[in-house]
């Protein structure tokens, strides 16, 4: 399990009139119910295509959109791109279905009675699977969810339809999934650069109709490529057992690149400096720390610049060097794959 979550013993309950939903089947559970959790602050709803629909939310609600997609084979995406002034509280029927939920900037608590209370507050992807019955309760915090985007699935849709062998998938997730579909399974990946560049694809779309469904539908099937293709390297037993001694050298390499995140030494000069092989310092980092040495610069330099984006007047172009970025335009584009806004953008938030 992924060190990037805490379960908890639940410390919120339901309202009592909050509805029970179903993510697929009743599409119009949704679009109710924020209509009218928000007040009647979904003012319209824009119809692409046969099964997808945009709603925007009102000026007294809320400002932005949520955007419903159901695909063929029991394929479905949601993209919350809104900012509510109020928390919004959602309670989802036990389906049976894999929900894979990327937020960009998450700020959100999952309630399952079987697993506890998950309260997530930063950039993550998560995977979790919802067996059929207990339904669970999900509590979205007042303000800016930017860029959200969730895929979900039936569990047969990945092995008839898509065509994944789920025996290469974490043995817990392949348990859920093909032996006891009443467990609950739920884990969460740090977001990469190809995730971030997906959902913000998806987030920029400008295609209308049926163009822009299937847009989706491909960027969609893109993100949960990535995602599979994530969980079966998971899943993959690498030729490498690590000692305390190279445990110690692992953190060592991870107070380096921390510190130095600007300009990370190489791989090489790296496990010299830490004292153990090339194989183990690649390997063991991420079977360690469940991330890359590169996405650990990487996601150092976006929260740098987003504190210094915040917390100063600094130009655009002395943050973009102050984090390792020759050009100025390099910068603003990754920062934009990242938080979906640019740094301009977000400075004025």
């Amino acid at each position: 399990m992924s060190a990037l979550v805490k379960f908890t013993k639940p410390k919120l309950s339901p309202p009592e009139d909050v509805p029970l939903l179903s993510w697929y089947r009743n599409l119009e559970d949704l679009r109710r119910s924020l209509a009218e959790q928000s007040g009647q602050g979904v003012t319209r709803e824009i119809h692409p295509a046969a099964n997808h629909v945009r709603m925007q939310v009102s000026d007294v609600a809320g400002t932005g959109y949520w955007e419903f997609a159901q695909f063929s084979g029991c394929f479905g995406l949601v993209v919350n791109n809104s900012n509510f002034y109020n928390t919004t509280v959602f309670r989802f029927a036990g389906e049976g279905l894999l929900k894979i939920h990327f937020r960009l900037a998450a700020t959100t608590s999952l309630v399952l009675d079987s697993i506890g209370q998950i309260d997530l507050d930063r950039a993550v992807c998560q995977v979790f699977y919802h067996p059929t019955g207990p339904a669970d309760c999900e509590w979205i915090a007042a303000g800016q969810a930017k860029g959200w985007v969730t895929l979900y699935c039936e569990r047969n849709y990945l092995a008839n339809t898509f065509g994944v062998d789920l025996e290469t998938l974490p043995k817990p997730l392949y348990k859920s999934l093909a032996h006891h579909p009443q467990a609950p399974y739920i884990d969460h990946l740090a977001l990469d650069v190809g995730m971030r560049q997906a959902c913000a694809d998806i987030v920029d779309c400008d295609y209308a109709g049926r163009l822009r469904n299937r847009y989706m539908e491909s960027q969609a099937t893109e993100l949960l490529c990535l995602v599979l293709a994530r969980l079966q390297e998971q899943s993959v037993v690498r030729p490498v057992s690590l000692s305390m001694n190279d445990i110690d050298a692992l953190h060592h390499a991870m107070d380096i690149l921390t510190e130095n995140f600007t300009h990370p030494p190489g791989v090489a000069d790296l496990s010299k400096r830490v004292g153990i092989n090339r194989n183990k310092l690649t390997y063991g980092f991420k079977s360690l720390f469940g991330t890359t040495m590169q996405d650990v610069c990487f996601n150092k330099r976006m929260e740098v610049a987003q504190r210094m984006l915040l917390d100063t007047s600094e130009r655009i172009e002395s943050i973009a060097e102050a984090v390792g970025y020759k050009h100025a335009n390099n910068f603003s584009a990754s920062f934009k794959r990242t938080f979906g806004v640019s740094p301009k953008a977000y400075r004025k938030r």
